[in-house]
């Protein structure tokens, strides 16, 4: 089974069967109405502490004695039942995830990710071809927030091994799974908006492509056994077709 993770979406590969999920997708609906009492915390916490603050809305620098009222309390504690319950939930859907994703098949293949970088802010300032203004520098921090990727590949690799099955953490640099044409064996960098690419004279999405090319790593990590792609590449276009199909 070949695994592509995403910060907020899953592509699984087999032999039999692909699939393309979002992440703890009942999970994101709450977002919403904690942004909104996110900021009305700060509205009420300025409104109790206007001493604190600059006349252009920073913080005042030095010791401050900060004062809490009741209704500030009160949406402190709302706030933190949604986050408990957030937890909560994101956890059970992992843990179903999981669960079904390891009954597919005995080795599991995914890429090594740093979803730590992919949270920090970038370094560089840029200015937007399209628009001519800065380009934000956050970049997915909220969506791996609210998805967790990283903790469903933890519990994908814990219960494959307590059932003695394997789990391989395939080498991204070498690997380059989203990037590799296996009939040409060629490499093509795409951008992120770019969600289908063209294989062999067939459309194939990007995601469940990179997933099918995991599920081909050799167990060293660091080779895709290009002959074994060209096999089963008429069976995935099956599998993927019937998956869009599904999602559409």
């Amino acid at each position: 089974v070949g695994i592509d993770i995403g910060t907020s979406t899953i592509a699984t590969s087999s032999y039999y069967q692909t699939e393309l999920r979002e992440l703890a997708a009942n999970v994101s609906r709450e977002t919403n109405r904690l942004s909104h009492l996110q900021r009305k915390l700060d509205r009420q916490r300025r409104a109790n502490n206007p001493q604190n603050y600059n006349e252009n809305g920073t913080i005042k620098a030095g010791p401050k004695q900060w004062i809490d009222s009741k209704s500030y309390l009160k949406t402190k504690q709302t706030i933190t039942e949604i986050q408990r319950k957030r937890t909560a939930q994101r956890k059970l859907s992992h843990q179903t995830l999981a669960n079904e994703i390891v009954q597919m098949g005995d080795r599991f293949v995914v890429e090594q990710m740093s979803f730590k970088g992919l949270q920090a802010r970038a370094k560089e300032t840029a200015i937007s071809e399209k628009t001519g203004r800065f380009k934000r520098k956050t970049r997915f921090g909220k969506s791996i927030l609210n998805h967790a990727p990283a903790m469903l590949i933890d519990m994908i690799r814990y219960k494959a091994l307590f059932q003695e099955k394997d789990f391989i953490m395939a080498n991204t640099q070498k690997i380059k799974a989203s990037q590799l044409d296996h009939v040409t064996g060629n490499y093509q960098k795409l951008s992120l908006s770019t969600r289908t690419k063209t294989i062999d004279q067939e459309l194939v999405q990007r995601d469940l492509y990179a997933a099918f090319i995991s599920q081909h790593v050799q167990n060293d990590g660091v080779t895709v056994d290009l002959d074994a792609c060209d096999k089963d590449f008429a069976t995935f276009i099956r599998n993927q077709n019937l998956t869009m199909a599904t999602l559409e």
